[in-house]
């Protein structure tokens, strides 16, 4: 009887270290996450923020050739 509630309690502890460890993993996929998605948002911005410019320059260029 002891000797199946030792190991029960050896059981418990092992899965407290595990379930710790998964909340670690966690808790960095989400700041890796949240990182990546600000820095997508920066992208897009910059992106969409030179497409005029980058359209008026390719304006200018194919007036060059087609004028």
């Amino acid at each position: 009887m002891l000797e199946c509630l030792d190991l029960a309690y050896t059981g418990n502890q092992e899965h407290e270290v595990e379930l710790e460890l998964l909340r670690e993993d966690n808790e960095q996929l989400v700041t890796q996450y949240e990182r990546e998605k600000q820095l997508r948002r920066a992208a897009d911005s910059v992106f969409t923020h030179n497409i005029p410019r980058f359209t008026l320059s390719f304006t200018n260029y194919m007036h060059l050739f087609f004028s």
